[in-house]
């Protein structure tokens, strides 16, 4: 993810289609087939170029020892599946429609994410690398903001490992689960004001009345209890983040 540099639009894209291939990488990994509710057509189409496929994708990569001219044509070839890809893709769209938005999802514009938020909620989407951070928010007829945060993916992860460990933990009918927090514990607190200055102070000055957040966090960000982080809100009051929003 490389630094907005003035084009948020295109930025905020090329991070929604990163979660986009993100998703699609879960899906493989849980062997989510979607396609085997096609009809036997459609599926055995699908399965056998997908085979096609992954014979020629393994025939380049061992290519070192082939000429440039055998490698044009294994490439070409490859091309040629990816059309008839697409064709099937078409087929399937056409076929079984919410099918295919779950196996093929869209990533979505900044500016119909917008318009589909009321004028009091806003969506804080943060994009983490191992070089920087930044932060998109969008609100209901409000654009797009980009605010870069002054942090890195290993730093974030030390902090965000470092609050996990100090949540209060017991167990109950043999389950863990989180105690009630005291914030009075100063090493909680610290942990949490540190965070929340980070990750959602610089989010502020474009959340006025605003009440209800929609967080989509990133890397190390998924493992933060974002409601129990501590700062001052918009009134000035100190509390926990789940108390200043919805």
């Amino acid at each position: 993810m490389v630094t907005p540099g003035g084009n948020e639009a295109e930025a905020f894209a090329h991070l929604e289609r990163f979660r986009v291939r993100t998703l699609l990488e879960m899906m493989a990994e849980r062997d989510l087939n979607l396609y085997a509710r096609l009809p036997d057509s459609l599926r055995n189409e699908h399965d056998s170029l997908e085979a096609e496929h992954k014979a020629l994708w393994a025939k380049i990569t061992r290519g070192q020892k082939k000429n440039n001219s055998e490698l044009e044509s294994l490439r070409q070839s490859l091309k040629e599946i990816q059309a008839k890809r697409e064709t099937l893709n078409q087929k399937v769209r056409a076929n079984r429609p919410e099918l295919f938005k779950v196996n093929y999802p869209e990533a979505v514009e900044p500016q119909v994410l917008a318009a589909s938020l009321d004028q009091q909620t806003a969506l804080l989407a943060y994009s983490v690398t191992p070089r920087a951070a930044h932060l998109f928010i969008i609100r209901g007829q409000g654009g797009l903001q980009v605010v870069d945060l002054e942090t890195s993916v290993k730093d974030l992860a030390e902090e965000v490992d470092g609050l996990l460990a100090t949540l209060p933990r017991g167990e109950k009918d043999g389950k863990v689960f989180v105690q009630n927090l005291d914030f009075q514990k100063r090493q909680w607190q610290t942990l949490a004001k540190k965070l929340y200055r980070l990750l959602i102070e610089p989010a502020m000055p474009y959340l006025e009345g605003v009440n209800r957040l929609v967080i989509a966090p990133d890397g190390p960000l998924h493992k933060i209890p974002f409601a129990t982080l501590y700062g001052t809100a918009l009134e000035g009051r100190e509390g926990y983040l789940v108390e200043a929003f919805i």
